[in-house]
């Protein structure tokens, strides 16, 4: 995978999270957003200006998530063999 490629999805019950290219993007219940940059090296975050294409690009990853698991598409069917 190319290093533009990369991305990283974490969550909690509470909220979501999304990493790509370092930046951070924190999705909650009450519908807040937010961005931040990490550091690699120490781990230190710091609260940056919105991105809406890559909230957007979030959203769209859980809301495919969801999707799949409310209309069970991502189990495999044994009966038939596949």
């Amino acid at each position: 995978m190319e290093l533009e490629q990369e991305r990283a999805f974490i969550g909690t019950y509470q909220r979501l999270g999304f990493i790509k290219k370092g930046r951070l993007v924190v999705l909650d219940l009450k519908k807040e957003r937010n961005l931040y940059q990490i550091d690699p090296i120490t781990g230190e975050e710091k609260k940056i200006l919105p991105d809406q294409k890559l909230f957007d690009e979030a959203i769209s990853y859980y809301q495919a998530a969801d999707y799949l698991n409310q209309h069970h598409l991502n189990r495999r069917n044994f009966n038939k063999g596949n």
